[in-house]
């Protein structure tokens, strides 16, 4: 019986010391658990910036936060302190960490990027949140550049130059150009950027000219005949203007920059009826030929008889757009003028009374006036008039007079 009293109280005993022992280890487990809490909170008030996305969101909240706590940084309200301790105080909200811990000051906040904002970067360390610090470097683009390429200048304007030098052939013998325009002047383009226009130039010129040279050729293997070389000689010359102008129209950048930066180099234009004037025009048998038929037909038409207007004025036009109408033509045409008329002014002042006479000079003055209208230089006129009436009234006044056919007035 004692025994059996002695344990039941050894029971309740070690009851009461497990119960006892239970409420110790629950008090102290609440204990750290508020503690834990505590020092979370505590921990809590360092808040690093928040993701790139949400950041712009957050940068008016981060401002406002800033200043509050620059202006009291102790605990206002219930609000979590901005100091861990006194000597480090705590950033608030978005205020950056850039190794140290340094507070915000006002003026710094504002919506646009931040140089002193750092935080977290996409690959979870540490540095500037400005993007310009983490973009590469940027690609450079300059416009209406032109690559250069690594071939020698001599291949580029080889290369080059045989395109442009096939189509100016193929214009010369009236084939067909197998390659378009917008082809050829960007060809010519490049030529010029890579400086080689003088190359091009001189190797145009030597195109041109020795064109030119196998046509004189083949107009002196003409027949003899005076109108068939006239108009053998005035069909290669249109066809010579009409070359260079299609031509030109491919050399068209050359001539506008490189010819008009160089006083001393002839235009395109310029260039052709250079050639064809000393290559063509300036040939002796040429040159007496030409005139010799031009003078042939106006003594033609002198004497009452039609002829080929049109011819004879594309001729004389050629010489006055190659300059050489007045020392080639000009002359030689005045000389044989007073050559006839002095004849015939001789001839019918012996025969005609002077009603008759001079109706036949005036007839001569139009005629003469018209020629100058219609295919002669306007220059002729003046020297062309001044010698028809010389041989025809000033060289005979004096007979006229001592014949008693004029009466002169007092």
């Amino acid at each position: 019986m004692c025994s059996t009293s002695t344990a039941t109280s050894a029971v309740v005993e070690a009851t009461k010391v497990s119960s006892e022992l239970g409420d110790r280890i629950e008090k102290e487990a609440q204990s750290a658990y508020s503690e834990g809490r505590r020092v979370q909170k505590e921990k809590s008030s360092v808040i690093f910036p928040a993701p790139a996305a949400k950041r712009a969101r957050r940068t008016s909240m981060d401002c406002a936060m800033a200043e509050d706590s620059v202006d009291d940084p102790g605990d206002k309200d219930g609000e979590t302190p901005s100091v861990i301790s006194d000597d480090h105080p705590v950033p608030p909200v978005g205020l950056p960490i850039n190794g140290t811990v340094r507070p915000l000051s006002r003026g710094h906040c504002g919506t646009g990027p931040s140089t002193y904002r750092t935080g977290i970067n996409r690959n979870g360390q540490f540095g500037s949140s400005n993007p310009s610090s983490n973009t590469g470097p940027k690609r450079v683009v300059i416009k209406n550049f032109r690559h250069r390429k690594s071939e020698s200048s001599a291949d580029q304007f080889e290369s080059n130059w045989k395109i442009l030098e096939e189509a100016v052939i193929a214009i010369q013998r009236k084939e067909k150009i197998h390659t378009g325009l917008e082809e050829l002047y960007k060809t010519v383009e490049n030529l010029c950027s890579y400086n080689l226009t003088n190359e091009m130039y001189l190797k145009l010129r030597q195109c041109i000219l020795v064109h030119v040279t196998n046509e004189l050729g083949r107009l002196l293997s003409e027949s003899n005949a005076m109108l068939y070389f006239l108009q053998s000689l005035n069909n290669l010359w249109l066809e010579h203007c009409q070359q260079m102008v299609m031509i030109r129209s491919i050399f068209l950048f050359f001539d506008r920059t490189f010819v008009l930066q160089n006083s001393s180099i002839l235009s395109l234009w310029d260039l052709g009826s250079e050639i064809f004037r000393d290559v063509i025009m300036k040939n002796d048998d040429v040159c007496n030929r030409s005139v010799g038929g031009i003078l042939s037909l106006i003594e033609t038409e002198r004497q009452g008889s039609q002829i080929d207007r049109q011819l004879v004025k594309s001729l004389l036009r050629m010489m006055s757009s190659l300059s050489i109408y007045q020392t080639v033509f000009e002359k030689p045409f005045l000389d044989a003028t007073k050559a006839l008329y002095e004849v015939e002014g001789r001839n019918l002042s012996r025969d005609l009374d002077v009603s008759a006479y001079l109706k036949h000079v005036k007839r001569r003055l139009d005629e003469e006036s018209n020629r100058v209208d219609y295919y002669l230089d306007f220059g002729t006129r003046k020297m062309l008039i001044s010698i028809t009436e010389q041989c025809f009234i000033v060289e005979h006044m004096d007979s006229f007079i001592s014949r008693g056919k004029i009466k002169v007035s007092s």
